[in-house]
């Protein structure tokens, strides 16, 4: 008994100092952060356009955040909460079709602090859905309307997608589509591109 009590003494006086040391160290290293994570298989790219693997998409969802995120809560249910969207409005329109209109925080920015707006995602969908592109996710982005001309003719402008005089995104459905907040605005192969880094590769 006397044993355990030394040796329980004696892990807890190495705990202590261990975190005395370390609270030394914390302000020289609080300009760099540390994470380890463990991935599942290979990843060739790290360009939205071209994911397909899950861990790529895995890399990717930890590297950008989309309209849109999911999080998993204690009991494992999963919720959907606003990501670079604060939020957002859903229109059935008279036609059938449904205008989504992204409101994007206004505190959004890339990681070197330029702002991140509704300009982002429009290059990025328009991107994905361009035949040049070559993308094999761009049929995830087939509920939109005017997708097919789009593909067909490579006119990005007929791709339903834009940002209003308000900068909010618009994204115009050709029909319901009950998992475009879910599945498509959560997506790895839908976040946010920018211009002037893709163009320069």
């Amino acid at each position: 008994m006397k044993k355990k009590r030394i040796s329980a003494l004696a892990l807890a006086l190495l705990l202590l100092v261990s975190l005395l040391t370390a609270c030394g160290k914390e302000e020289e290293e609080a300009a760099s952060v540390e994470v380890d994570a463990a991935l599942v298989g290979e990843f060739a790219t790290l360009d939205p356009a071209y994911c397909t693997t899950a861990a790529e998409k895995s890399v990717i969802l930890h590297l950008y955040e989309n309209l849109m995120t999911v999080t998993v809560d204690r009991t494992g249910a999963e919720a959907v909460l606003p990501g670079v969207a604060e939020s957002y409005t859903e229109t059935v329109n008279y036609d059938g079709t449904v205008t989504y209109l992204f409101t994007i925080r206004d505190n959004a920015r890339w990681s070197d602090g330029v702002v991140l707006t509704a300009n982002d995602f429009v290059y990025a969908w328009r991107r994905l859905v361009d035949p040049i592109t070559a993308s094999p996710n761009a049929d995830l982005l087939r509920m939109v309307q005017g997708y097919e001309e789009a593909r067909e003719d490579g006119d990005m402008e007929k791709l339903a997608v834009s940002v209003t005089e308000e900068g909010q995104l618009q994204v115009i459905l050709a029909g319901n589509c009950p998992w475009f907040i879910s599945d498509i605005c959560t997506a790895a192969e839908t976040v946010p591109v920018r211009t002037d880094i893709v163009d320069n590769q």
